[in-house]
């Protein structure tokens, strides 16, 4: 059995030992994107300096590019400000906009109005028979700062006129708890109605409207993020029991993240998929998951043995995940110290050893593709 066998087996035998237990690696669509994040303080980087905001956890587990503008204090009027800033200073090297506001409208007594307006026009229409003009209702968009869905329209317009190819997620603002930031910021909790007679469920709903106004995912963030501040018991995920239920800390913002995480693998941040000229960032990231990250197989001349090969193993730090006797093979894990190719290249000059390879992950539904190589 030649070592190109050899090697081919011992991938095929850790594949069905470890199928059982684990799922090949799924690429997560929105690895090493470009993310713009619009909002209030609960996003401000400014803001609660001493709290890890959830783009920060997203770029931590994703690998993303933040570009945060969201200022406290800011509702929907503010959102075309901070997409123009956006767009002056990143232009069009921006994967995807996340937008992240609203509870500062509910606190300003925003009426939540309509998204329409209506009223009789004659229109031409033929339908079987030569045109002739009818009378129909027609509704037309309301463009106003007044309303909150009037806001969100003028917002959501302007973003897609901005990014029209790009991935545009609105997130709907969370529970609001007490936020007693003095005698001039006292803000009553969401069991009272705001100065427009308005829970904040109305605004919640709205939000998620958007969605079929306008043909952008929404992620009702109130209800999967699991955050409650009125809830005794999750007054931890807060900034302050006593002064701020509003405002989520560095646990809140991580229940937040890891809601978005999951939420965002249903959506895509490329929409080339599958094309042959998809830009080579997106072309990598797919590269990158054909192999395990931190698993590679090595080979090792019977003759020698692998008396120097344990040896070795065992002083590098590296991990045996399974030695295959039979063809003179082991599965090994990476330090966690180390990068995976570093770590191939060291076992290279092992003495003994004759072929160190990735541990390729196989689809049946994959086309062929030449295997990447360590430089």
């Amino acid at each position: 059995m030649n070592n190109k066998t050899k090697v081919i087996l011992c991938s095929f035998l850790l594949c069905f030992a470890i199928g059982l237990k684990a799922q090949a690696p799924v690429q997560h669509p929105w690895q090493g994107a470009k993310v713009g994040f619009l909002g209030d303080s609960i996003w401000d980087p400014h803001a609660y300096t001493d709290v890890k905001k959830t783009w920060s956890f997203l770029s931590e587990w994703l690998g993303i590019t933040p570009y945060v503008y969201a200022v406290s204090g800011n509702e929907w009027t503010h959102i075309r400000h901070q997409a123009e800033q956006l767009k002056v200073q990143h232009g069009d090297d921006v994967d995807a906009i996340i937008v992240f506001v609203g509870t500062n409208d509910f606190l300003a007594g925003v009426p939540i109005g309509e998204w329409w307006t209506e009223k009789r026009e004659e229109v031409m229409q033929a339908v079987g028979h030569p045109k002739a003009p009818v009378n129909r209702v027609r509704r037309t968009m309301v463009m106003s700062d007044d309303t909150y869905k009037g806001r969100i329209n003028q917002a959501v317009s302007m973003l897609k006129q901005l990014y029209p190819t790009k991935q545009i997620v609105l997130l709907t603002p969370l529970h609001r708890g007490l936020a007693n930031f003095g005698d001039r910021n006292l803000q009553p909790d969401e069991s009272y109605q705001n100065s427009a007679g308005e829970y904040i469920d109305a605004y919640i709903q709205a939000s998620k409207e958007t969605a079929d106004v306008w043909g952008i995912p929404v992620i009702d963030l109130s209800a999967l993020s699991g955050l409650n501040p009125m809830v005794e018991e999750q007054v931890p995920y807060f900034i302050n029991a006593d002064t701020d239920r509003l405002h989520p800390n560095t646990i809140g913002h991580e229940r937040m993240a890891a809601t978005l995480y999951y939420q965002l693998m249903t959506l895509p941040v490329h929409f080339d998929i599958g094309n042959e000229q998809a830009p080579i960032a997106t072309r990598k990231l797919q590269d990158v998951q054909e192999h395990s990250p931190d698993v590679f197989l090595v080979m090792y001349d019977e003759k020698v043995g692998k008396e120097l090969l344990l040896k070795a193993i065992q002083e590098y730090g590296a991990e045996i995940k399974y030695d295959y006797n039979n063809i003179n093979g082991m599965a090994l894990k990476k330090p966690g110290n180390k990068s995976l190719e570093e770590t191939m290249q060291y076992f290279r000059s092992v003495k003994g050893v004759t072929t160190v390879e990735y541990d390729h992950i196989t689809r049946l539904t994959d086309p062929v593709r030449p295997k990447p190589r360590i430089r």
